[in-house]
């Protein structure tokens, strides 16, 4: 029996070993001096590497915890996660998969600023994207990804399953399905190629003031162009005329034939329950 128990209690710390990688082996913490100007949340370099450079602890909790990442979904904490900036240099002196990253993060935030932290359900305010028609016409710049474009984005998912390694992106690079890397390009923002439309959800995400829930019931690929400016709306409640561009909101509806609805969901939150001020090394 105690063999047994013994066995069990070895494959579970495999098991354990392996969910958890190891943790960085150097890592510096400092404040950004005041004349910082670049902005880097945190990404991954070469070489094990993790880097965030004139960031809130809120952007980096953001990277950390990659699932919260929505507006209004990490809550708590005092004001100055989201004022204060720091400069972190984590090197793992091995090379790390990209996967790992966040659970290392994780274990940095925890040793060095004390972070503890829960989730707990919340209903929150959001943005529902519907399909605007009652018959499920879609819009003229979406449809389903024809034989052709499901052929390109197999060609690009083999080709990079046989290059694995960090993926380099270039504004304007061209993408399969016609899509071309976006940008602002003369104060027009636009979102294009192949994709499932909850990917759409949350590329519209990163342009909106809450979170984005897919509710369109559209599975499979399709192609799609949007285009919009952003700078003509911050949300439903403050679209800005002073702006002739077309905003977000009326871009889906007539582009696309979908809708962004206010909506209210029950969602998971990540709350801060305590954290402090990291010593400067």
């Amino acid at each position: 029996m105690t063999r047994c128990v013994l066995l069990v209690c070895l494959l579970l710390g495999v098991a354990a070993s392996a969910q958890s990688p190891a943790p960085f082996e150097i890592v510096s913490v400092k404040r950004s001096p005041p004349e910082a100007r670049m902005t880097r949340p945190g990404s991954p370099d070469p070489g094990g590497r993790w880097q965030a450079l004139n960031a809130t602890l809120l952007m980096i909790i953001q990277r950390a915890y990659p699932d919260y990442a929505s507006p209004g979904l990490i809550a708590g904490g005092p004001g100055w996660i989201r004022e204060a900036r720091f400069d972190i240099d984590a090197r793992a002196g091995r090379d790390v998969p990209r996967a790992e990253y966040p659970a290392m993060v994780r274990q940095l935030l925890a040793d060095r600023f004390n972070l503890k932290v829960h989730t707990e359900p919340r209903t929150m305010d959001v943005y529902a994207l519907v399909v605007a028609r009652s018959d499920g016409r879609l819009g003229p710049r979406l449809k389903p990804a024809s034989a052709q474009c499901l052929a390109e984005l197999e060609a690009e998912r083999q080709q990079r399953a046989a290059n694995p390694g960090p993926i380099t992106v270039t504004t304007g690079q061209k993408m399969p399905c016609g899509g071309v890397v976006g940008g602002l390009v003369n104060g027009i923002t636009r979102l294009n190629g192949a994709r499932p439309i909850e990917s759409l959800a949350g590329g519209i995400q990163a342009f909106m003031d809450k979170r984005v829930i897919d509710r369109t019931r559209l599975e499979g690929m399709y192609e799609l162009d949007l285009e919009f400016d952003y700078s003509a709306m911050r949300s439903v409640a403050d679209v800005r005329p002073e702006f002739s561009g077309l905003n977000i909101f009326t871009a889906v509806q007539e582009q696309l034939g979908l809708k962004l609805e206010p909506s209210k969901e029950t969602l998971d939150v990540l709350v801060i329950d305590a954290v402090d001020m990291p010593s400067q090394n």
